[in-house]
């Protein structure tokens, strides 16, 4: 006999929500492309940081970020936005807030239940499937917007 042990395989989403349009940005990637860390989830907010920039609508830019200290408040966090500051054109000014631990609702966990509740009765059969669902799980307004990340994506923060 032939036994074979499977377990799901992890499709990780980053997501970005911007409170003055409302849009939605979910950076995906496969587990073979690294778990969440925090070089992986600063990567995914510096690419998108670079993007308001090259916009050049903002000269301040606001995050809201939970408690976890584990990715979002620690010193690789300040060393990516000391690197992006320095290295920007357009915007000046870039502030974080840390929500109280325990009460951090935010646009983005709205994000996650929206994808969740339309995926709920969904059988996905390849990880490829995730960016079509994340996609088509908003309908009252505009998609949200899906940006594959690869390992050449990935920054090293830490050093």
């Amino acid at each position: 006999m032939l036994f074979e042990f499977s377990r799901k395989y992890a499709v990780y989403n980053f997501t970005v929500y911007e409170s003055k349009s409302q849009n939605g940005f979910c950076y995906i990637w496969e587990e073979k492309d690294r778990k969440r860390g925090v070089n992986k989830i600063w990567s995914n907010l510096y690419q998108y940081l670079v993007k308001v920039d090259e916009e050049g609508q903002f000269k301040s830019v606001s995050l809201f970020c939970d408690n976890c200290p584990g990715q979002n408040k620690n010193k690789i966090m300040v060393s990516m936005m000391f690197h992006f500051l320095n290295h920007c054109k357009n915007v000046e000014e870039l502030t974080i807030t840390y929500l109280v631990a325990g009460h951090t609702y935010m646009p983005g966990d709205s994000v996650h239940a929206v994808i969740e509740n339309y995926s709920k009765s969904m059988n996905v059969q390849a990880p490829s499937e995730w960016s079509t669902i994340i996609r088509n799980a908003r309908r009252r307004s505009k998609p949200y917007e899906i940006i594959q990340v690869h390992y050449p994506d990935i920054l090293d923060w830490k050093s």
